[in-house]
């Protein structure tokens, strides 16, 4: 298994946490290192120990690879720095296979310089569909609009909590219909929480 350095990775702790670091090396067959760890998670201080088990999960070539390791060390200093173990068996699953989730969430998209308003009709883990109400101008600008295919998209949205959400992506399937403009945007890092809230807000609606 080969990650290259500065790999976003998606960190869960045994306890439950999840946070975002990034891949600063490794040592195969021996360690990992991960930077940019957050300081604290919720009101507390994260810290991990010699021994706790954690999951990561990485993007790679549209792939999720995840695997189960342990703790080796935590540093502070010069900067946090966290060393697990190098793994012995990974997972792999394709981004089709990802859960999804139909949802109506209003959002703002921006991409080639364009504010567009829109909804986010589905979401997973790894990405979301985007509608967007065909507009001439666009179609002027843009003709079938297949070149938006690979471009970086941001897309904001009110999240479940009122909060405002800030989601970065790419452009990888543009489908165009009478009425609308549907976006298949992968994200640049997966959204394992965001993705849980809404699966978990759902969830009691299923027995109404």
């Amino acid at each position: 298994m080969k990650i290259r350095p500065e790999t976003k990775v998606i960190l869960e702790a045994a306890a439950g946490a999840k946070v975002s670091a990034r891949l600063l090396g490794s040592v195969d067959g021996a360690y990992l290192v991960l930077r940019e760890l957050p300081a604290t998670y919720g009101n507390m201080d994260f810290i991990l120990r010699y021994g706790e088990q954690v999951v990561l999960r990485f993007l790679q070539e549209g792939t999720i690879i995840g695997f189960r390791t342990y703790v080796l060390n935590m540093v502070k200093e010069p900067e946090r720095l966290l060393f697990v173990a190098y793994p012995k068996e990974v997972q792999r699953y394709a981004l089709r296979r990802a859960d999804r989730i139909k949802c109506t969430l209003p959002c703002q998209l921006y991409v080639l310089g364009v504010q567009l308003p829109g909804i986010v009709a589905d979401l997973s883990e790894t990405g979301c569909q985007c509608v967007i109400r065909r507009r001439p101008e666009l179609e002027q600008d843009w003709g079938d609009c297949q070149e938006l295919a690979g471009e970086p998209v941001e897309i904001e949205a009110v999240g479940l909590n009122k909060d405002m959400l800030q989601l970065f992506g790419t452009v990888r399937r543009v489908v165009v219909d009478e009425q609308a403009l549907r976006l298949g945007i992968q994200f640049e890092v997966f959204q394992t929480e965001l993705f849980q809230s809404i699966v978990d807000a759902l969830e009691p609606l299923q027995y109404q």
